[in-house]
C-alpha cells in the first residue's frame, strides 16, 4: 500500500492546512521534491528515497518570486530560533517508510504553525533574525575548531607547568573554554603574577 502513495500527496495533505491559511501553492514537484510558495516565502521539502531516505525542510524568503538569500534555511534552523523544545532532533528524520513520513510531515506541519507562524507568513524581521543566529552559530563552531587546534599544545603545557605558553594559547579562546578549563586558565594567570 505503501508504494502507491507519492511524497507529492504526503505534502499536500500533511501541509494543506498551512497552504490554505499562509496563501502558498504548489509550484514545483517531483517523487523527492516539492516547492510551495507563497508571495513572501518558499518552503521546499526534499525526500532522498533513493540513498539515506532523510526528509528535509527549508526555507527561503522570497522577492518578485526570487530568493533574497543564496542559502535556504534548514528546518533545524528555523525550529531552534523558534524555540521548538528539541529543536534538533525534531528536525531531523529519514525512514523508507512513506507511512512513517507522512507522520513526521504532519508534526512539523503542527509544530510549525504551533511556534513558526512567522516564518510561514515570511515575516522579514524573522529571517533576519534566523540569518544573524546562523552567523553566530558558524561563529561560535569555528572558534571551537580553533581551540581544538591548540588543545594538545595547552594540555602539555599545562602537563609541563609552562604557564606562559599555556595563557598564551587558550586566552583568546576563554569565552568558550569548559568551567575547568577556565579554572586552569585563572591559575595560570595568577601564577604568571605572583612569579
Amino acid at each position: 500500500m505503501s508504494e502507491a502513495v507519492t511524497f507529492e500527496s504526503v505534502v499536500s495533505d500533511t501541509f494543506d492546512s498551512i497552504m490554505l491559511r499562509y496563501g502558498y501553492d504548489l509550484v514545483a514537484s517531483d517523487d523527492s521534491y516539492v516547492r510551495i510558495d507563497s508571495h513572501v516565502s518558499s518552503i521546499q521539502l526534499h525526500y532522498d528515497r533513493r540513498r539515506s531516505f532523510e526528509v528535509g525542510l527549508e526555507f527561503s524568503e522570497l522577492a518578485n518570486g526570487e530568493s533574497l538569500r543564496r542559502t535556504p534555511f534548514n528546518l533545524g534552523e528555523v525550529f531552534r530560533e523558534c524555540s521548538v523544545p528539541d529543536a534538533d532532533s525534531a528536525s531531523f528524520f529519514q525512514s523508507a517508510d512513506i507511512l512513517q513520513v507522512r507522520r513526521f510531515l504532519a508534526s512539523v506541519a503542527e509544530t510549525l504553525v504551533t511556534y513558526c507562524e512567522p516564518v510561514l507568513r515570511g515575516d522579514h524581521g524573522f529571517f533576519e533574525a534566523v540569518g544573524h543566529r546562523r552567523s553566530d552559530e558558524a561563529a561560535a563552531h569555528t572558534r571551537q575548531i580553533q581551540l581544538q587546534s591548540v588543545r594538545d599544545e595547552a594540555d602539555l603545557a599545562w602537563r609541563d607547568k609552562e604557564y606562559q605558553a599555556f595563557v598564551h594559547l587558550l586566552v583568546k579562546f576563554r569565552d568558550v573554554l569548559s568551567e575547568a578549563d577556565q579554572r586552569k586558565l585563572e591559575y595560570a594567570e595568577k601564577n604568571l603574577i605572583s612569579n
